[in-house]
């Protein structure tokens, strides 16, 4: 009788778990995002050297890169990787003011960052994590998440 009973409240409780679990998915695409966003800052006013944060919404990757002379470089470290949105998740990155898209923006040893951005990390039941400049020295902070942004 007691097995029935476990039996019958894992059956009620097993679709909502799914829907935890694609809940937790994206809160770790956020988290592992936002991560990446403060190390590219933190390296550009450590090392006084610019950084760049690259967003291939095609191939739902970011990765960061830093500036050796003319050219921009892997950083050769963990962080260094590209990062790819877990299974179900898409991300774009696009201009705050006009909604362009953007290919990346940098992180200068001054602490600001250019051009202000609109990150926006969508999961596959359509709740989204929104980030955004508020100003060049604040850079990327979180404004939403956990809902579904009006088209």
């Amino acid at each position: 009788m007691v097995l029935v009973v476990i039996a019958a409240a894992l059956a009620i409780a097993a679709p909502s778990l799914g829907g935890w679990r694609r809940g937790q998915r994206l809160n770790t695409a956020g988290d592992e995002f936002l991560a990446a966003v403060r190390h590219g800052r933190a390296l550009a006013v450590g090392n006084a050297q610019v950084h760049r944060l690259y967003v291939d919404p095609a191939n739902g990757r970011y990765w960061l890169m830093a500036q050796e002379g003319q050219e921009f470089v892997a950083l050769g470290t963990g962080m260094g990787r590209q990062f790819a949105m877990p299974e179900g998740c898409t991300i774009s990155m696009s201009a705050s003011t006009t909604r362009t898209p953007l290919e990346f923006v940098e992180f200068y040893p001054t602490g600001r960052m250019q051009p202000p951005a609109t990150v926006v990390i969508t999961g596959e039941s359509g709740d989204t994590i929104v980030f955004d400049t508020p100003s060049a020295v604040e850079g990327l902070v979180l404004v939403t998440s956990g809902q579904a942004v009006p088209q």
